[in-house]
């Protein structure tokens, strides 16, 4: 039997992004067929696609874990048979998804001799016992069988001579393989014992209970213990087998339900200890009252507590000695002034607080006539620091800010200010200086002029610029321009002019086009289709032409009109 192996390479090998109906991908070859989405030209190679280590047939393993279906890989090192695999997707149970290997002859050849094998491997185990096959595990049930006839089940035991024998299996043995074997178990632990007012000794108390089941506990009888140990400290089974029941942590979960049945109870315990202290609304008013030794209820007066303070003013005379203290007074109010009133914790014959008043404006009015701030605030205003704006040297009509220096011999020397560091806080935090910064220095491109973009490369001006191309071939696309078409540049500067102070973009006749940097290809909507091109040649004169692709592989399109963005060096070092 023949079989041919056709496998689909388009998807795994493909370099670009098109729809099937769009033309394929060309390496080594422009004129890709109509009917491919790869066209690989080559007289003396081959295509080789990913080769893997594959063991398990049931794991995806790849990276991503993407499990797409017809993935195709070969398998060159792993257990499983080497040869060419593809991913299948079981859409009814997932987890049967698999990697098929794509058989030739030899591979189901071989297949077929292992299940024979294994067929006659099979059949003898059971009809040939006496080769020593141990079929203990086969059970057997006879429904007439058993002492009352109402069936019984058997199984085969070697019986030490090379043969087996058969044995029947209880009912009693049945069901205590499936008795419960489930138990409840305390953990203690010891604490200060809180009836010794000593806190020397210790009591030992509940820290948990522990439920240990079935799973647990024959896990445990597995391991080769005794169920009589099971509650031993040593031997017995550890609490980490079983399930915690944390009775403190569910009391103190509830904890407000405990109050709440409880609060008569709680409520006379506070009312009734000495040294207490609690609140009774008396006459719509809140007091607060405290447990004497008598168990008497007395009231917590707070006024016994009162300070009483009070605030003075007094001026220093011009020995530096502190005149006499007075209250402070409002004196005559005018409008704008700034009072502030403080309520001392004195009372006045009506009980009510006394009143201290705060003229700031009249008390900072008269520090003024202090002569350390006269003298400060007349250094301030009239030696260095103000800001001016003016010439440095009266009559060169170069007007700078500036401040002044004191020279501390009654003259001053003008400074200019750098004012770069505000210029640059100022761009960084305003944006609408950024923006109009931007609107003047930002480039535009057009298909009649190529902008430098400000960098240069090796002493050569980088220029960028955008062109219509065409795509027209008898065969309805193509890989490269129409036949005789070029990209035309034409590199630019921008130039000032010194009366009008007014900049505009020119043409840089000592540059002209010298190497193509990048180039990307746009779709009539702007979509970007290609970001690489290959085969680039220049005529000269300013003129360039290539092809969609990288290196040897080439990606046609339909015949059209398209959109190039491109860069360049020029000619011309700088």
């Amino acid at each position: 039997m023949k079989k041919q192996i056709y496998t689909v390479l388009a998807l795994a090998l493909c370099l670009g992004a098109f729809a099937q109906e769009k033309p394929g991908v060309g390496i080594n070859t422009k004129r890709v067929d109509k009917s491919a989405i790869l066209d690989v030209v080559a007289e003396k190679k081959g295509v080789l696609i990913p080769r893997i280590a594959l063991n398990d047939v049931t794991v995806f393993g790849l990276d991503g874990d993407s499990k797409k279906e017809s993935m195709l890989v070969y398998n060159e090192k792993g257990t499983a048979a080497k040869g060419f695999y593809y991913w299948t997707n079981n859409t009814t149970t997932p987890a049967e998804s698999k990697w098929e290997l794509i058989t030739s002859e030899s591979v189901l050849n071989q297949k077929i001799d292992e299940v024979k094998n294994y067929v006659d491997t099979e059949i003898k185990k059971i009809t040939n016992i006496v080769d020593g096959a141990n079929l203990s595990y086969l059970v057997a049930f006879n429904p007439t069988g058993g002492a009352n006839g109402k069936g019984e089940f058997s199984y085969l035991v070697p019986d030490g001579n090379g043969g087996y024998t058969q044995k029947a299996i209880t009912f009693a043995e049945l069901i205590a393989l499936s008795e419960t074997k489930t138990f409840m178990k305390a953990e203690m632990h010891k604490i200060k014992d809180p009836n010794d007012e000593t806190g020397k000794t210790e009591v030992e108390v509940v820290k948990a209970y522990y439920y240990f089941n079935e799973d647990a506990v024959n896990a445990w009888l597995i391991a080769g213990n005794d169920i009589k140990d099971i509650n031993d400290p040593v031997k017995g089974i550890p609490f980490t087998s079983g399930f915690k029941i944390d009775v403190v942590g569910t009391v103190s979960s509830n904890l407000e339900q405990v109050f709440n049945d409880n609060r008569k109870f709680i409520d006379k315990f506070i009312t009734k200890s000495e040294g207490n202290v609690f609140a009774e609304v008396v006459n719509n008013e809140v007091k607060l009252y405290y447990i004497d030794k008598t168990n008497g209820k007395t009231e917590v007066n707070f006024n016994t507590f009162e300070t009483k303070t009070n605030i003075q003013k007094t001026i220093v005379d011009a020995s530096g000695k502190e005149g006499t203290y007075t209250d402070a007074t409002l004196g005559t109010l005018k409008e704008g002034q700034i009072l502030f009133k403080y309520k001392s914790e004195e009372l006045d014959a009506n009980q009510q607080p006394v009143n201290y008043y705060l003229n700031i404006t009249e008390e900072v009015k008269n520090s003024f006539n202090h002569q350390d701030i006269k003298d400060e605030l007349n250094r301030y205003l009239t030696q260095g620091g103000n800001v001016y704006y003016g010439e440095i040297t009266t009559g060169d009509g170069k007007f700078v800010l500036y401040h002044l220096i004191d020279n501390g011999d009654g003259t001053f020397t003008k400074k200019p200010i750098d004012i770069s560091e505000n210029i640059i806080e100022t761009i960084k935090t305003n944006d609408k200086v950024t923006e109009l910064i931007n609107e003047k220095t930002k480039v535009v491109v057009t298909t009649e002029t190529n902008v430098p973009t400000g960098e240069v490369i090796n002493g050569y001006t980088v220029y960028k610029g955008t062109a219509e191309i065409l795509v027209n071939h008898a065969d309805g696309y193509d890989s490269e321009l129409a036949a005789n078409t070029y990209v035309v540049t034409k590199p630019m500067k921008f130039v000032v002019d010194d009366a009008t102070k007014k900049g505009s973009w020119v043409e840089n006749k000592a540059d002209k086009f010298g190497r193509l940097l990048k180039a990307s290809v746009l779709d009539k909507n702007g979509q970007v289709l290609f970001t690489t091109v290959t085969d680039v040649t220049s005529p000269g004169d300013n003129q360039f032409r290539f092809a969609f692709g990288v290196g040897n592989s080439y990606y046609p399109l339909p015949n059209d009109k398209y959109e190039v963005v491109f860069e360049y060096l020029g000619a011309t070092k700088q």
